[in-house]
């Protein structure tokens, strides 16, 4: 049986993550195509972030910010 940990374990993992997404891309084509736009914009951003070399904390002080809202 799945347990939520288990779960959470597999959704770090990302070798799963890249399977399911290829599975998913694949079996919703029509989904897929409506999310192209967003999502490219969203991985322009993430790319951007990786190459200019922000430390992690940065984010972290920014969650935890938003954590005590």
């Amino acid at each position: 049986m799945i347990t939520l940990d288990s779960f959470k374990n597999f959704l770090k993992d990302r070798n799963f993550i890249l399977l399911l997404s290829l599975f998913l891309g694949l079996s919703l084509n029509q989904l897929a195509q409506w999310t192209e736009k967003i999502l490219i914009i969203i991985l322009i951003f993430i790319m951007t972030i990786s190459m200019t070399n922000i430390s992690k904390e940065i984010f972290l002080i920014i969650r935890d910010g938003l954590n005590q809202c």
